[in-house]
């Protein structure tokens, strides 16, 4: 999920209709730990679109950049409170490709925010408390180099009312749906229509959560909370479907306006294993489902949805087919 208030957006230079957006933690002991969270917004359509990026970012993390398709992402070192463990990862599927340890020295132990500055293949990082650190990069062999200064005054930017008022607003909603999801899991509440409608209508979505890892719950109402969070797909995928109910579910429940991101994020994780190892991706983005599980859900889709599959634009069903042969060609290498 998207916690904390967002910190920045950056141009995707391969793709300029998408956006890379950056959440930061809340400044609050609890919510710190909750580390960075990331998605790429989608500008190509009427009605733009949202996908969160699998990261799973460091509690400690203190500042990010993008840069040529990959997330820069700077971290505390824990143990001796100095210096900064700088990873890479893949913008697209959140996996760790390189990681280096910048010597800093912090010259504030609140661990507030890092400022980044960044052009070409250098980037600046500092505390805004006398420790600047630059680092050079050589994309995509990642030959980091790292040149250590020092510079740059504390500053510290006042909260407004509409900020505090916004905050306390999504703090209450999230000890509510924190209720809600525990009733759930305690079997204390029915899945049924008016549940969905109610979890979809307040923004409940650990609630919905909840509600997709039960069993019984049956395909109509998984489909429709996917409709109405687009999100929830990495949930619903993983999911044992029965394909017969599902293909109608798709059919009757998922909007055709939606049919293009969600094959687009389903093509994302199968190239994904085309890519890189099971083991990786378990290690770094756990979120991503199971190869057959996105298998059988693709299955579903076209039993469910071909008509409008068809008249989907552009090579999106070509370069689904083409992922999926290789991913063919590497079973049974």
């Amino acid at each position: 999920s998207l916690r904390g208030p967002l910190l920045g957006a950056a141009v995707q230079s391969e793709a300029e209709d998408r956006l890379l957006l950056c959440w930061g933690p809340e400044e609050s002991r609890a919510a710190t730990a909750t580390g960075h969270s990331f998605a790429v917004g989608s500008l190509d359509q009427e009605n733009p679109t949202m996908q969160p990026v699998p990261v799973q970012s460091s509690a400690s993390a203190r500042c990010w950049l993008y840069a040529a398709g990959y997330i820069f992402e700077g971290s505390a070192q824990v143990q001796d409170g100095d210096g900064l463990k700088l990873t890479v990862r893949d913008a697209r599927f959140g996996l760790a490709v390189a990681s280096l340890d910048v010597p800093f020295s912090a010259g504030s132990r609140r661990c507030p925010p890092m400022l980044v500055s960044s052009t070409g293949t250098v980037a600046l990082i500092t505390d805004g408390a006398g420790c600047t650190a630059a680092v050079r990069w050589t994309l995509p062999k990642f030959s980091l180099q790292q040149l250590v200064g020092c510079e740059a005054t504390p500053q510290k930017r006042p909260r407004s009312d509409t900020e505090g008022d916004e905050m306390s607003r999504t703090k209450r909603l999230a000890a509510t749906d924190r209720t809600l999801a525990m009733d759930i899991q305690a079997r204390s509440m029915v899945p049924s229509p008016e549940l969905v409608d109610d979890i979809s209508r307040r923004g409940c979505w650990e609630a919905a959560a909840a509600l997709l890892r039960l069993p019984e719950l049956d395909e109509d109402l998984s489909i429709s909370l996917l409709s109405a969070r687009p999100q929830l797909l990495p949930q619903v995928v993983q999911r044992a479907h029965s394909s017969q109910f599902l293909d109608k579910a798709l059919r009757d429940h998922l909007p055709a306006t939606q049919l293009k991101e969600v094959l687009e994020q389903l093509l994302l994780w199968v190239q994904a294993y085309n890519e890189f190892s099971e083991d990786e991706i378990r290690k770094e983005a756990p979120s991503i489902p199971e190869l057959p599980a996105i298998v059988a859900f693709l299955g579903s889709l076209v039993d469910g949805c071909l008509p409008a599959l068809v008249l989907l634009e552009g090579d999106l069903v070509e370069q689904m087919l083409e992922a999926l042969a290789k991913t063919k060609t590497n079973v049974f290498r």
